[in-house]
């Protein structure tokens, strides 16, 4: 329709993504997690007591999580760091401290 702009548009798809990015689900709730949506990319200042942990995905390849522990080490935050992995038990995931 005439009256549908593109603006309309564009507003409406970069909402629905900032809906469809942040949406948690109540069983992860304790973890506190905070999303952080930019328009543009580039560097991004952490403040130091915000950065508690660094979570690594069950595929983060080594080489990878030894360059994020290099640039977070070197930049001095003081952070846990974990990997998630299968749990034995279940088809859970449990969070390991590496």
């Amino acid at each position: 329709p005439e009256h549908i702009t593109d603006d309309f548009y564009d507003h409406f798809t970069t909402e629905l993504l900032k809906r469809v990015l942040i949406v948690k689900a109540e069983g992860w709730r304790y973890e506190n997690e905070c999303r952080i949506i930019r328009e543009h990319a580039g560097p991004f200042l952490i403040p130091k007591e915000c950065l508690k942990q660094v979570c690594f995905g069950m595929n983060t390849p080594e080489s990878d999580i030894q360059l994020v522990k290099k640039i977070v080490d070197s930049s001095g935050y003081n952070v846990n760091y974990c990997r998630i992995c299968k749990r034995e038990s279940d088809f859970g995931i449990k969070a390991v401290e590496i």
